[in-house]
């Protein structure tokens, strides 16, 4: 797996961080346990990829992490206010999803309403209407 580098302050955007099962290739953390770590240089972490110390990121910000079993990566969020992606196809919504985006940053929560199944006591999504919340940002707690 290859994680292209989209937008940064300190490194060349379009830089190609080289992924495998084992972990990061060219690892600051030198294991090969098949999780790569995401973070600020810093004494009490060694990381696999250090973002510099001045940078607004938590010591260990987040993870990726290969599923030997489901033969897959996952990313994880280990710190702050999550871990966003930039989407660039169709994307099915889930409940309590999070997007960012704008200057200076905006997230909304996703809430699709749901009513419980008293037979079987489980949630039946209903599709008809879908709940946007600002939760950080100029607007926050508009929906």
């Amino acid at each position: 797996m290859v994680l292209k580098i989209i937008e940064a302050n300190y490194i060349k955007e379009g830089t190609l961080l080289h992924i495998n099962p084992g972990g990061l290739e060219s690892s600051e953390r030198l294991a090969k346990d098949g999780i790569i770590y995401f973070g600020k240089q810093n004494d009490e972490f060694i990381n696999d990829f250090n973002f510099p110390a001045e940078e607004a990121v938590g010591d260990r910000q987040f993870e990726i992490k290969y599923d030997i079993i489901k033969n897959c990566y996952r990313a994880k969020n280990l710190f702050g206010t999550g871990l966003f992606y930039n989407i660039d196809k169709k994307l099915q919504l889930k409940n309590n999803s999070l997007f960012s985006f704008g200057t200076p940053p905006t997230h909304i929560s996703v809430t699709l309403p749901q009513e419980i199944n008293e037979e079987t006591d489980s949630s039946i999504f209903l599709h008809s209407k879908i709940v946007f919340k600002v939760i950080f940002g100029i607007n926050i707690n508009h929906t």
